[in-house]
């Protein structure tokens, strides 16, 4: 697991080694902090193997935006396994099967920004925004994927493990994502003043659904 191409793809010609954990870093493009981000340990892996699968080659990494150094240098400082265990028993962290409540939930969001560099050197920014990522959405694009999966329109032809940036046409899956509520948008450039750390639009957090149980969750309570 610790191998970064344990799923496949591999270096770029030329290019060194890729991270997985990027380094705590200050980006003076995107005004704000760069630390690692817990999920890339998963999502690079899988990433590159979907690059593979389409016979590409290029180098991929994920890091957390935060607003100071401090913050920065709490998420690199991340504690050993024995530590988390210990954690959980005391009640200090959630155990398996436990999360936030619906309430909670709706009231968290995620934006995700990419930075592409073409061949020629065109540079190409793309952001994803929704709701709580975690659970909500997660689940959400789970769900999306089995619906294709049993209308028929996965790829055929490949075994062992697929990724859905491989298996599914990229456009349909785009349309299933905005009309449960995801927000995908091309960027005239990169985000300017820190705003890659502001909370996106009221539409761009939660759909109709997430809007109803955050309701009835306020009524409840």
């Amino acid at each position: 697991a610790a191998d970064p191409y344990c799923l496949g793809g591999g270096p770029s010609p030329g290019s060194p080694p890729e991270v997985d954990a990027h380094p705590v870093a200050r980006s003076e493009t995107l005004d704000c902090w760069l630390a690692p981000f817990t999920m890339a340990f998963i999502n690079t892996r899988v990433v590159r193997r979907t690059a593979s699968l389409k016979g590409q080659r290029f180098p991929y990494g994920e890091a957390l935006c935060v607003s100071d150094e401090e913050t920065a240098k709490k998420h690199a400082s991340v504690p050993s396994a024995k530590v988390r265990q210990a954690l959980v028993e005391e009640g200090k962290l959630p155990r398996p099967g436990q999360g936030p409540d619906p309430l909670s939930r709706t009231r968290s969001w995620f934006k995700y920004v990419v930075h592409a560099v073409s061949e020629s050197g065109e540079n190409l920014w793309l952001q994803l925004s929704g709701g709580d990522p975690g659970y909500d959405e997660t689940a959400l694009m789970i769900s999306e994927a089995a619906v294709a999966l049993l209308r028929g329109e996965g790829v055929d032809g490949h075994w062992g493990v697929v990724t859905p940036g491989y298996a599914f046409d990229a456009e349909k899956m785009l349309k299933r994502h905005s009309r449960a509520g995801l927000v995908y948008k091309r960027l005239p450039g990169a985000p300017e003043g820190g705003t890659i750390l502001s909370k996106p639009a009221g539409n761009e957090v939660q759909g109709k659904w997430r809007q109803a149980v955050a309701d009835m969750s306020s009524v409840g309570g």
